[in-house]
């Protein structure tokens, strides 16, 4: 008797591991989220965040099975709930424009499974080439109409200004008065106008030599580390990261290495972004935000008693430049947040350069034995920026639609969002012939107008430090060239991020100083 009771509970504990390996295997679409944080290697150790069940004492071999159950159901739960509400929403929006007898939507497809927005780069490429340039579909249960062609992408905006609003995120309420891309009417204009006549300025000429020594010395460091072991994962892309704060804390609070300003910039933008722009601001980025604000002020304070001696930068013309406007908290708010925004798109910027050029070693080559551009000239360094920017990093303009539309014959309805695709624009091959292909010379040897190359947005809804952008990936494109070697360790596909598409995140390099190779 006592042996078959033994027997009995080896085979239900033996069943009970089996069943819980099934479950754990399972952890696409349903399962993952529910055990992805479990560690499936044992039944018997302990799952973090278990909550205590009294069917499931302490040490019992069901209590972390009842736990993946638990787990498993709520995110069925959670999956169900969000199709219904998903379907909901978008009958709704196709109901309310019938009601208003709008045009028919745009072709397309408004499935509830939007995989292929996140999954795939070329997806909204591809959906293009199938229904045309004009399309409807769903993005994270959204009803979005995308445009796909650069003209037609000018036009419904510049045609329905009033109808159309920046989509607002939780961070655009810490600055007075809002951030510029989310203001409107006069105050739009009037913020814009303040931080145009600054960056009018040459400030990169200006800080050229800092601005090159900003990017020597990023890369050296990371170069010495890889002498002594391999880089550890993301450790390039916090020097890419490092390389772009220190670059634009310089143009636009006028601070360089070493100075206790500096420092301290440098220490509250760690806090505000820890690792990438946040989108929902909680308390630790509202403290951050409030220090920046403050420092910013004690510039403003020194600047206005003696301005020998400082570098050029935004921060200066607007105090006693020549632009001379009132720095209130509207345009500290929005400097502050230019760079919290700026350094994000920047370092992201380099790291797709990096990526090219991996991929591409005749133009490396090339780039190595060229010298600086001349004045109004693009020289191979600034054409692989410029078609890095075609390529990958420029993606889209996005507004949420207030007031139903009407355009090509088609019906956009209020609710809905309105996707002016840059990126997926750029692969025409009437303009770019094989687009596909990474080929930089295609900027050397023409010019392309609004309607066919408009990597910054268009028109009034045009990024404002376009041009600094283009010329300090030109930098860092000469410096890394001529200064350093390196070595693909590893690749992989493109990566979707939480903004951007980005290069694989197994991408890594090893990097060597020319002097020392040779």
């Amino acid at each position: 008797m006592h042996g078959g009771s033994s027997g009995c509970v080896s085979f239900s504990e033996s069943s009970i591991e089996r069943l819980f390996e099934h479950v754990t295997a399972w952890r696409t679409w349903i399962f993952k989220p529910a055990v992805g944080a479990l560690r499936p290697n044992t039944i018997h150790e302990p799952i973090e965040g278990a909550v205590p069940n009294k069917k499931c004492p302490e040490g019992s071999p069901m209590r972390n099975c009842f736990e993946v159950f638990t787990r498993v159901s709520r995110a069925i739960r959670n999956r169900v709930l969000f199709r219904i509400r998903t379907l909901v929403q978008l009958w709704g929006i196709r109901l309310r424009a019938m009601r208003d007898r709008l045009p028919p939507l745009p072709p397309g497809r408004l499935g509830t499974n939007d995989h292929g927005y996140w999954q795939d780069d070329l997806f909204l490429l591809r959906q293009s080439r199938r229904f045309g340039p004009v399309f409807k579909t769903n993005i994270s249960g959204q009803l979005v109409a995308c445009v796909v062609d650069h003209r037609r992408s000018r036009a419904i905006l510049n045609e329905n200004v009033g109808r159309l609003e920046a989509v607002n995120g939780p961070y655009n309420g810490l600055v007075s008065g809002g951030f510029l891309r989310c203001q409107t009417g006069e105050l739009h204009r009037t913020t814009r106008r303040i931080f145009t006549r600054a960056l009018r300025h040459d400030l990169v000429g200006n800080n050229d030599v800092a601005l090159r020594e900003i990017v020597r010395r990023g890369l050296s460091i990371f170069a010495s580390a890889c002498e002594t072991r391999l880089p550890y994962n993301g450790e390039f892309l916090r020097t890419l990261d490092r390389i772009a704060t220190a670059m634009l804390l310089l143009l636009f609070f006028g601070v360089r290495f070493g100075e206790p300003a500096f420092a301290t910039l440098l220490s509250w933008y760690a806090r505000l972004g820890p690792k990438e722009f946040v989108w929902a601001v909680g308390p630790a980025q509202q403290l951050a935000f409030a220090d920046l604000a403050a420092t910013t002020r004690g510039l403003i304070t020194e600047l206005q008693l003696s301005a020998a001696g400082r570098a050029p930068s935004v921060l200066l013309e607007l105090v006693v430049g020549q632009v001379a406007a009132p720095v209130n908290e509207t345009v500290i708010g929005n400097l502050i947040y230019m760079v919290e925004m700026g350094r994000y798109d920047l370092y992201s910027l380099f790291h797709w350069i990096m990526k090219h050029l991996s991929d591409n070693p005749a133009i490396v080559a090339e780039i190595s034995t060229e010298e600086g551009a001349a004045p109004d000239t693009v020289n191979l360094a600034m054409a692989s920026v410029l078609e890095t920017l075609r390529v990958n990093q420029a993606e889209a303009v996005v507004r949420r639609v207030v007031e139903n539309i009407t355009f090509g014959g088609w019906g956009i309805p209020k609710g809905g969002f309105l996707r002016a695709c840059i990126r997926e624009g750029h692969r025409d091959p009437a303009v770019f012939p094989d687009p596909d292909r990474f080929d930089p010379r295609r900027f050397m040897n023409r010019k392309y107008g609004a309607d066919e190359y408009s990597p910054f947005g268009f028109d009034h809804h045009q990024c404002i430090a376009s041009d600094l952008v283009i010329r300090l990936g030109s930098i860092f494109v000469e410096e890394l060239v001529h200064r350093f070697y390196w070595q693909v360790l590893a690749d992989g596909p493109c990566h979707r991020g939480t903004y951007h598409w980005t290069p694989s995140a197994a991408f890594a390099i090893r990097l060597m100083p020319r002097d020392l190779v040779h």
